[in-house]
């Protein structure tokens, strides 16, 4: 051994992550162990939602207030990090006999079974989770009863991948899709992209008969009901305003 050194594990969250014009993001908002390496992961993603934030707005697409919306996001995602990571680095950096034994063990199992795990169902849903694109954000006030655009249970998940329908998201622009069906482009601004009509989703994750608002960062924003051809008008309002986008 060359070198060698020792360090204390820090597990915090800032209690903000914005303050006026200041973003934390990264390790200026949220630092805890290094276990799975999601200390990357989830700065990536503060990056990203952040970066497209203050494009959205810098361009007078979103209103100003739509800045609030990277803490009310990111920060959840920190604080159920460091949870969790605090957890299972405990359990892995315990000092007694019991745990390095079942440490030794559980190693030698663990590196036969790591591959054939992470090519199940189970392992690539915990692949998603360590990969930070299984994380669902709340768009609706916790306390207030859920509009009806975002009862869909893809709403605030990143968008599934059907066919191609993840080339439109390189334009990395607000847009609208459809899975199954087609519809008529509602009353949108200009700036938003679609329809874009793509086949039903076998895995029954999107819907047909359903109009999806997708973010530019790929997140599903709204799931608005189709009839005979158009989406329910109020409930894209509704949408449009809930997300402070400017018609």
């Amino acid at each position: 051994m060359d070198w060698f050194s020792s360090y204390r594990v820090h597990h915090r969250v800032a209690t903000a992550f914005r303050k006026g014009p200041i973003f934390l993001a990264g390790d200026a908002g949220h630092v805890h162990s290094p276990l799975g390496g999601q200390g990357m992961n989830t700065g990536l993603q503060d990056a990203h939602n952040l970066a497209l934030l203050l494009a959205d707005v810098r361009h007078g697409q979103l209103d100003t207030a739509a800045l609030d919306r990277y803490e009310q996001e990111r920060r959840p995602v920190a604080v159920m990090l460091v949870k969790v990571t605090d957890r299972l680095f405990g359990l892995i950096g315990r000092r007694n006999r019991r745990t390095a034994l079942l440490r030794r063990r559980v190693s030698g199992i663990w590196a036969h079974l790591a591959p054939r795990l992470l090519s199940t169902r189970f392992g690539r849903r915990i692949g998603g989770y360590l990969g930070q694109y299984r994380i669902r954000y709340q768009f609706a006030a916790g306390s207030a009863p859920t509009p009806r655009w975002a009862t869909d249970r893809a709403v605030g998940l990143r968008l599934p991948p059907v066919q191609d329908n993840h080339l439109p998201l390189r334009t990395l622009a607000w847009q609208v899709h459809t899975y199954g069906t087609e519809a008529a482009r509602p009353d949108l601004p200009a700036w938003i992209e679609g329809p874009y009509h793509f086949p039903a989703d076998q895995n029954g994750r999107l819907q047909a008969g359903r109009l999806y608002l997708i973010r530019p960062d790929g997140y599903v924003a709204a799931s608005l009901p189709i009839h005979s051809g158009h989406a329910n008008e109020a409930d894209l309002r509704d949408a449009l305003a809930a997300h402070h986008l400017r018609t």
